[in-house]
This record gives structure tokens, sequence and C-alpha cells, in this order.
């Protein structure tokens, strides 16, 4: 998807991205969600210009793992169960985190031959609050 964006505009993986190291560590930041993933090439261009380098990938990463602050203690069971399993099923009570948590795209649903769920990688790059944290 990207190799023919960019051939369509003239330019190369090789214009953009510093290494292919760089390129696929940014798509697995996105959790390979194409959207995002044009979201953030956008970002690291704006802020650190081309080719886009590792540091640019490392700062987004800081900077979008921010917009996660608002995750709540009762999220974390949640994402902890798809953390483990890679599924799911929401009772009455849990529904409307649930459903919070993939319209905010904290967790992910993928469909393939099968249907899952992950975390957003930058969510699973956050710590959990402990018990001993004050709320």
């Amino acid at each position: 998807m990207i190799a023919a964006r960019l051939k369509h505009a003239g330019f190369s993986e090789q214009d953009l991205f510093a290494s292919g190291a760089v390129r696929d560590k940014l798509i697995e930041l996105t959790g390979v969600q194409p959207s995002q993933l044009m979201l953030f090439v956008q970002s690291a261009v704006v802020a650190d210009g081309i080719p886009i380098r590792e540091e640019a990938i490392d700062r987004l990463g800081r900077e979008r793992r921010r917009d996660y602050r608002w995750l709540l203690r009762e999220d974390w069971p949640i994402l902890e169960a798809i953390r483990q399993n890679g599924a799911f099923v929401p009772d009455e009570k849990t529904e409307p985190i649930f459903k919070r948590l993939l319209d905010s795209r904290a967790a992910l649903h993928y469909v393939n031959s099968d249907e899952w769920y992950d975390l957003n990688p930058l969510v699973a790059q956050i710590t959990p609050p402990t018990e001993s944290v004050a709320p």
C-alpha cells in the first residue's frame, strides 16, 4: 500500500524511510491499521522530515501513548484478557467498556480466517495501574 502510493507520487520507500526496519517499526506501531499508518507517516514527516528515522518513530510512539492517558482502572482487566487470549466476550456490565475500548482503538479488532482482538501497540507499552496506586 505504501509503495503504491509513493510510486504514484514519484517516490519510493527508500525515499521515505531511512531503512526497512524503520518502516516495519512504524507499521507495527500502528497495529497494521492503514488509516493510522498514513496519519503516523504524515506526523513523522511534518515533525522530522524525510527520510523517516528511528528517532522519529520513537518520539511519535511517546507522543501517541499520551493519547491513552484516559484509560480507567476498569479498562485494564478487559485489556489484559485481550492481551493474554486475543479474545474477549463481554457481558452486560463490560459491553459498554469493551465498545469504548474498540471505538477508541485501545483494543483492535482483526478479521482474517479467524476473528480476534489485540491491544493497540501503544496501549501494550503502557504499564497498567497497580492496586497500590491511588485512583
